[in-house]
């Protein structure tokens, strides 16, 4: 099939598309007309949801082709969505399916039933395609035109929730969208497949023996056939080939040392599993595999490699208790890590010249660790992870993409704030912390580095040096092994060269590679399985013994700005050399696999060596020297058996979702609903323990004053007061005639919608209250020319409100905004006219005090 090049740009985009996009648009015409379920894998950042929204369009309005068609996306892109197909193509009748409430959920099921000719396309959430309220409205009675899934890859695993929920929907064509669709094994390319043309791809056979690791099997045809039959039913481009002028992208592998407290409290953590670890090697070496993959043993291992990773980003992930520890040792918050320590350096040098950056963890608890930090520096930041409700997301990232932003930093869980979302205003990415998938990295990378960006993007990779991370990122680069054989035989199918200047994996886009990394897997022990395996767990265990000996007997430099600098004017050399990754050691450090070899640890039994700095007769130590320290080690030593002995006693905290280990308590559905942060970091603990207590709602008199003059008409007198914020208003202004129709408590019109009624819980979890008025409006209504005022009320936090997550204040209408400027003109002029009567009667009083004295005086 040829493409048609007559079809062009629907009259209805609004927007100039540019030449690879109306390709796309020509490309997904073309498949629509041969009855080809596709895939849309451009690269990150390349525009698939204008290409899609174009296409929908075409059908439309070109083809005659009407939807519904059903629009499937993360929750952290619905707003996107939503909003991009309003600007895009207003033409285009869309209607969000989102809500947390369940009223709202049946209101919007009903409406879409009982007349679905009504909308031309729905967006929702994954979570709601999975809630079971929802399957007979999406999937048994509604026949979809096409089903379009955003992140396609989520159906990489057909036996996972969301993959089979999603085949129980009947539609005519399916789309997906992803910029990773190949991510660990071919087994997930047939699983897209699959879901795509299930009649022709029923067995996974072929793909599953091709790339087998387990058994040590790469079929080199076998891939580069996968590659060429994909090309068919595929489309791909890179940003490198279609942008041009795109500024480049420059990622800093940066190694930083231990601190003295993450020294010991790694050792104690590898002496607690030293032995287990030595029998679950032995258990391997005697081929005693099955026995040793599971039991008490395994889940252990486990749970010490997941202890060694908290290690890495910070010691007070185990609790705040660290904190007394890092002190005996000299260290604060920031110094008893070597990555805050790292972080808090390059904020010094960056945030003064102007630069914004985007900071991504894959620990809520870490983001919270550096929110203390960055409230003591009184830095200005937002943050989104999987606790942020959908409008106050949208509101963050608006405000930080702001021209005239004051926020420096946007702090972002990985998982959730790496998808979908733009934050071009950025021009630095830091990684606190790398996930074992390297898609996962890189797509939080490209939320910085795509269509919008006009300045060179750097990116900093924080990884602690000689431990586990160390290996686990050697992992997910050789991970990505894989996908570029794949993808280059796509490009090669497609006749596109699929070599070139670009080597390894940045032969796809991906992570590029240094010079000593530069070529690709080319063996099997080279390509490491998807799912972390016994083999590779007590391997990265070994690499952390290894690192912990060689860090026993080392120096614990603290980052400076003389290191800062270095790490600077390499990027910025990296970038003019047309480098897309370097590797910068502070203080001169090397990776350890440099030494001890890749792929190589310590022995198991090398753990209890460990044992010989607790052997100490003068009261000093290479970890700090004097009794203290032999204190803290020892009460942080018994502090970790206790924890191991805790760790044995509960049932596993981790679950497989999708081929990947995850928390149990961060497997949320939509009917159970998201954990706040806060809950999910206290699971299994007591709240008393933390020195927390609940926090209860603030109310009227007790935590807050009412104001004393009416929302509506600014006047006094004898108002009603809301029970629930400090909105007072006349019954007339209400509404009402007597007090009685008010009820025991009353809520003022700030709480829900002007429009349509809805309350915070029914409408994405948060409204938008107008200061000056008593106007409150949802996502939905919020006016186009609201003026954003922010989480506070300035008048109200002088009465002691405190900023709810369910309320942002705006300014409603240029009649609010000219009100505004009004009462602040008015305070103004009552502030001017106390300080003179202020000025007036203290030179009063001085001169009546001088008279009366002198008189007294001569008296």
């Amino acid at each position: 099939p040829h493409l048609d090049e007559s079809i062009s740009q629907p009259r209805e985009i609004s927007v100039e598309m540019r030449d690879y996009q109306l390709h796309g648009l020509r490309w997904l015409a073309m498949m629509h007309a041969n009855g080809v379920n596709a895939i849309l894998a451009d690269e990150m950042g390349l525009g698939k949801t204008l290409q899609t929204i174009a296409f929908l369009a075409h059908l439309k309005f070109a083809r005659g082709e009407e939807g519904p068609h059903l629009v499937v996306a993360p929750l952290s892109v619905l707003s996107s969505w939503m909003s991009e197909l309003k600007r895009f193509c207003p033409a285009l009748r869309a209607v969000k399916l989102h809500s947390a409430d369940g009223d709202e959920r049946k209101r919007l099921t009903q409406a879409l039933a009982h007349s679905p000719g009504d909308f031309d396309v729905v967006v929702t959430t994954f979570e709601m395609a999975k809630s079971p309220q929802l399957v007979s409205a999406l999937a048994s009675r509604t026949w979809w035109r096409y089903l379009v899934v955003d992140e396609g890859h989520v159906l990489k695993n057909e036996a996972s929730l969301i993959s089979q929920a999603m085949r129980k929907f009947h539609f005519a064509h399916a789309l997906l969208l992803t910029g990773t669709p190949l991510q660990n094994n071919l087994h997930e390319l047939w699983a897209l497949m699959q879901f795509l043309h299930p009649e022709l791809f029923a067995d996974s056979a072929v793909f599953d023996d091709a790339f087998d690791l387990s058994r040590g099997v790469i079929d080199e045809g076998v891939i580069q056939k996968c590659g060429a039959l994909l090309s068919g039913f595929m489309i791909r481009r890179l940003k490198r080939d279609v942008l041009r002028t795109l500024p480049s992208k420059t990622e800093a592998l940066v190694y930083v040392p231990m601190s003295a407290t993450q020294v010991e409290l790694s050792r104690q953590l590898l002496l607690s599993g030293a032995q287990v670890l030595a029998r679950m090697q032995q258990s391997t070496e005697e081929g005693r595999e099955e026995a040793a993959s599971s039991g008490p043993d395994w889940v252990q291992m486990q749970s010490l490699l997941m202890s060694l990773r908290k290690c890495c980003s910070h010691p007070q992930l185990f609790g705040t208790w660290m904190e007394e520890v890092s002190a005996n040792y000299g260290e604060d918050l920031a110094s008893s890590s070597g990555k805050l320590g790292a972080l808090s350096a390059l904020l010094d040098a960056l945030l003064p010249t102007g630069r914004r950056v985007v900071l991504f963890s894959g620990w809520t608890a870490m983001l919270d660790i550096i929110e203390r930090f960055l409230k003591r520096r009184s830095l200005l930041y937002a943050r989104l992870d999987g606790s942020t409700n959908r409008v106050q997301r949208s509101i963050d990232i608006k405000a930080f993409n702001a021209r005239d932003s004051k926020l420096s930093v946007f702090l972002c869980s990985t998982r959730a704030g790496g998808l979908g979302i733009s934050l071009t205003s950025a021009d630095t990415v830091v990684l606190y912390d790398s996930d074992f998938n390297p898609q996962v990295d890189l797509q939080a990378m490209d939320r910085v580095h795509r269509i919008g960006q006009t300045r060179p993007v750097s990116v900093f990779r924080l990884i602690t040096h000689g431990s586990v991370e160390e290996r686990i990122v050697e992992r997910a680069r050789d991970k990505l092994y894989l996908m570029q054989q794949t993808m280059q035989s796509v490009r090669a199918a497609d006749g596109e060269e699929a070599g070139g200047s670009h080597s390894g994996a940045d032969a796809d886009g991906s992570c590029g590679a240094s010079a000593s990394h530069a070529a690709a897997p080319a063996a099997a022990e080279q390509a490491p399985p998807s799912r972390v395996s016994r083999a590779e767990v007590i391997s990265m265990l070994q690499f952390g013994v290894a690192g912990a000996l060689a860090a026993q007997h080392g120096e614990h430099a603290r980052v400076s700005e003389t290191h800062i600098r270095e790490l600077l004017d390499a990027v910025a050399a990296g970038a003019a050399a047309d480098r897309s990754q370097i590797h910068f050691g502070i203080g001169g450090l090397r990776p350890l696999s440099e030494s001890v070899g890749k792929g190589a640890g310590a022995p198991a039994d090398a753990a209890l060596s460990l044992r010989t700095a607790d052997d100490v007769d003068d009261g000093t130590e290479e970890f700090g020297g004097g009794a203290t320290s032999i204190y803290a080690a020892n009460e942080l030593g018994t502090a970790v058996e206790a924890l191991g002995r805790s760790q044995r006693e509960r049932t596993s905290r981790f679950i497989d979702v999708e081929g990947e280990l995850v928390l149990k308590i961060n497997n949320y559905s939509l009917n159970e609903g998201e954990r706040s942060v806060f809950d999910a970091e206290l699971h299994g603990r007591s709240r008393a323990r933390t020195g927390e207590s609940k926090r209860t709602r603030q109310a009227a008199g007790r935590d807050f004053e009412n104001s004393s003059l009416c929302q509506l008409c600014w006047q006094g007198g004898d108002v009603v007061c809301c029970d629930h914020c400090p909105v007072v208003m006349h019954l007339a202004c209400v509404g009402i005639a007597d007090e009685s129709e008010l009820g025991s408590t009353w809520s003022c019109p700030h709480h829900k919608c002007h429009l349509c009624g809805r309350k915070a819980h029914a409408a994405g979890g948060l409204l938008f209250r107008c200061s000056e008025c008593p106007k409150a409006f949802c996502e939905d209504h919020l006016p186009v020319d609201a003026e954003m005022v922010g989480a506070e009320c300035d008048r109200f936090v002088k009465l002691g409100y405190e900023a709810v997550k369910q309320a942002a204040y705006v300014l409603c209408s240029e009649a609010c905004k000219e009100a505004q400027q009004e009462h602040e003109d008015a305070d103004a002029a009552l502030e001017l006219e106390a300080d003179e009567e202020d000025e007036a009667d203290d030179g009063g009083g001085e001169d009546d005090g001088g008279g009366e004295d002198d008189g007294g005086g001569e008296d």
